[in-house]
């Protein structure tokens, strides 16, 4: 069989079949070192593994191994997924790792493109859907890192440290509010949408040369804690608690004096209350 090929054109093919095989794509039986083209595994040729996953072997494309009650989500989400892989599609200078449940695609500037663990079906559930997760959304940048996004390939020249201050920034936009009620034009947003996660190098070298930092206002953080109160009501009654006795722990002198004297007040008039009923 080796006489049918030349023997770059063989080496090339093995060598590529190798790289398949390391990132899972081909099975494991399958020997580089002797492989053919027209050899079969699986039902297909190994020539029809090269030219399914040509991105791959461009550094287009990184097949990412995840969690096995993780791949049916990515899937949901609109990403392609083989052999218990999931294809994750990048640059080709950037590079891919699957941390704490989402991707990491990073830029050597410092630029890391953030996928957001939320299900897409329209525009308008994906942004509310991100409001729901805001806390597990914003966890994934520390705190000297910012979000921005590029939307349509156009870098944003300014920096949020929450993401729903970026959900009201791309809320302006006309073409966002026409894509919450125009099916199409709502896929075609997303699938352009790309929101990033930046520390502070990747900021100095942002393009645009006018830079705004969005923080959080009181209004703003009571608004998404309202939210996250009525989500976790459970939750949110343990922490208040613990608040508490932290809080009764630590107070001394007057200031325990007159929580006592409240706390007697409090008691009294449900007490009372009680009684009437």
């Amino acid at each position: 069989m080796a006489k049918d090929y030349k023997r770059g054109e063989l080496r090339s093919f093995r060598s590529k079949i190798a790289t398949l095989k390391k990132q899972g794509l081909i099975p494991g039986s399958v020997d580089a070192r002797s492989a053919f083209p027209k050899q079969k595994r699986a039902g297909k040729t190994l020539q029809s593994y090269i030219s399914k996953y040509d991105d791959v072997l461009s550094n287009k494309v990184t097949a990412v191994k995840v969690p096995a009650n993780k791949l049916k989500q990515f899937r949901k989400a609109g990403f392609e997924t083989a052999q218990g892989r999931v294809l994750v599609p990048h640059s080709e200078v950037e590079t891919v790792k699957y941390v704490k449940g989402t991707f990491e695609i990073r830029h050597p500037s410092g630029i890391e493109r953030v996928q957001i663990p939320v299900e897409y079906h329209n525009l308008a559930q994906y942004f509310r859907d991100i409001r729901k997760n805001e806390r597990a959304i914003n966890a994934m940048k520390s705190r000297n890192e910012f979000f921005g996004f590029r939307f349509f390939g156009n870098n944003s020249s300014e920096f949020y440290e929450d993401i729903d201050l970026l959900l009201e920034k791309l809320e302006e936009y006309d073409d966002v509010n026409k894509g919450k009620t125009n099916h199409a034009k709502g896929r075609e947003i997303y699938k352009h949408l790309e929101i990033l996660r930046l520390n502070s190098k990747a900021m100095r070298g942002w393009q645009t040369p006018s830079e705004k930092y969005h923080k959080k206002t009181k209004a703003a953080a009571k608004r998404a804690n309202k939210r996250w109160r009525e989500k976790h009501p459970e939750e949110n009654a343990e922490l208040s608690a613990e608040r508490m006795r932290k809080y009764r722990a630590n107070i001394k002198g007057k200031k325990l004096q007159d929580y006592k004297r409240k706390a007697r007040a409090r008691a009294k008039k449900s007490s009372k209350a009680r009684r009437k009923k």
